[in-house]
């Protein structure tokens, strides 16, 4: 082997090993910010997540999470503009996951984070937005009984929350 060709071989060995370190660290960094979700941290919990994007910005896990910490520092009912900005927040990262493929072996994720997006929406008094993604649902299947009953109800939901002067 010539030394250029040594060179090559090193140089693939470097980068191999760095990729490996860079998984390892990705994943030492997805554990710390699951550990303090489950503690109940969510603001930190989700700075976290954030600088899990920073390396990897489509990982559907550190976007679901961040989504999930949001929306659980949300309180329904609330006027505080910190909670409006929870549920700004949690609605966007929910609307981002909803364009994106789950983990293949997580296809149910997507699922789960509709179901939430939506109790978000409900829980926020976002009405006309919850209204739109299940009309959007209603014209891919127009037989769908769940999104015609969902239409149903946020339709009564959103009367029932207008109050007029």
């Amino acid at each position: 082997m010539n030394r250029g060709s040594s060179l090559l071989v090193v140089t693939i060995l470097l980068i191999a090993a760095a990729a490996c370190a860079g998984k390892g660290q990705r994943q030492a960094d997805l554990d710390v910010a699951q550990r303090l979700f489950n503690q109940q941290k969510y603001e930190e919990s989700i700075a976290a997540f954030e600088r899990v994007l920073e390396d990897k910005p489509n990982d559907w896990r550190a976007h679901y999470q961040i989504a999930l910490g949001y929306a659980a520092l949300y309180h329904p009912g609330s006027t505080d503009p910190r909670d409006q900005e929870y549920a700004r927040k949690a609605t966007a990262e929910f609307e981002l996951l909803l364009q994106m493929t789950p983990p293949a072996d997580q296809p149910d994720e997507k699922k789960n984070a509709a179901e939430f997006y939506v109790a978000l929406l409900n829980a926020s008094e976002q009405y006309d937005r919850a209204i739109q993604y299940y009309e959007t649902l209603r014209a891919q299947a127009p037989d769908d009984l769940n999104a015609i009953e969902m239409l149903a109800e946020l339709y009564y939901n959103k009367k029932r929350a207008f109050k007029p002067a």
